[in-house]
């Protein structure tokens, strides 16, 4: 899902702002849609060690955007807001981003949209978002600390690409 959202914003942003095809700045941009994941890698390394249950310790919009743009700007030389093309980059980088967020507000347990403000987890059901109560996050956690040691890294990998269990799924468990 987050590869098709980096694409999409892609050719959104590159018709929107008159830009040729440019192959380094597709792959930049389907990074950008990927990049809030990159605490997988630490949690992978670290999950069996510290008996971790989430990778979602980057997954805070009002921290990750901000800090993001100022790393996207050392990364290619300093976002110029006077040209086009950083203005391209910071739409693009904010786009694929909150794409990602999005994608990952579909289920219980959500995400802390406004962390460190609230600690309320939102997620998306329905054509709204609602708020995770306390219990329905530690009930997700539970269950993800269950089996946790014989998990093998592809069964991780698996959950977290949409073969999740019947139990994430909020919309399944108020129909029940």
């Amino acid at each position: 899902m987050d590869f098709l959202s980096g694409i999409l914003v892609y050719v959104i942003t590159m018709m929107v702002f008159d830009r040729a095809l440019s192959l380094i700045e597709f792959f930049m941009v389907v990074f950008f849609a990927h990049g809030p994941d990159l605490d997988f890698v630490p949690f992978v390394l670290f999950r069996k060690r510290f008996c971790l249950t989430s990778h979602w310790f980057i997954h805070f919009p009002l921290l990750y955007l901000p800090l993001g743009s100022v790393l996207v700007g050392l990364v290619i030389g300093g976002l110029d807001l006077d040209q086009p093309s950083g203005w391209f980059f910071l739409t693009t980088f904010w786009s694929a981003s909150i794409a990602h967020f999005l994608h990952d507000s579909l289920g219980t347990p959500g995400i802390q949209w406004f962390w460190p403000i609230s600690r309320n987890g939102y997620a998306v059901q329905g054509r709204w978002f609602v708020c995770a109560t306390t219990g329905e996050r530690r009930q997700f956690y539970d269950k993800m600390r269950e089996g946790l040691q014989g998990r093998s890294l592809p069964d991780e990998i698996l959950m977290r690409i949409g073969r999740r269990p019947k139990w994430i799924d909020r919309r399944q468990r108020d129909q029940e």
